[in-house]
């Protein structure tokens, strides 16, 4: 579907006038800082436009800065690492700036390990090391 045709399914549902009120050309904005915590709604509460411009409002900024937070990060990777001669993907140890917020550190032989130290990874009691995805990529 090309955007001509998303705009033009979505004015079959939301046309550009209503009863005589014209439905504002700006997007609902994407401005408020990421968050998961949202009042729930309730039977009671009103079905408006306000309502509905808030919820999305808050959706649409939460997608904004995970998008934001996914380009950082493909960012790093592609800058970090590298296909090794066997064709594997590894950390490329002579792109990767090593320091305390770094997630791999440079063993003194020479192997790339994660940083356990850092924010970037989570050990789990069993031993086990997983990405620490409440990690602001930034």
């Amino acid at each position: 579907m090309t955007e001509d045709e998303r705009i033009e399914e979505i004015k079959k549902v939301l046309p550009d006038v209503v009863n005589g009120q014209v439905r504002p050309s700006d997007s609902i904005p994407t401005d408020f800082p990421f968050a998961t915590s949202f009042p729930q709604l309730i039977a009671n509460d009103p079905a408006s436009f306000e309502v509905f411009n808030m919820v999305f409002r808050q959706i649409f900024s939460n997608f904004r800065e995970l998008n934001q937070q996914i380009q950082d990060f493909v960012s790093q990777i592609n800058a970090g690492w590298s296909y090794d001669e066997n064709g594997d993907f590894s950390p490329n140890p002579n792109v990767m700036i090593f320091d305390d917020n770094c997630a791999w550190i440079k063993e003194e032989d020479g192997n790339i390990s994660p940083n356990l130290e850092s924010k970037w990874w989570i050990k789990d009691e069993d031993g086990n090391i997983s990405p620490n995805f409440d990690t602001n990529m930034t």
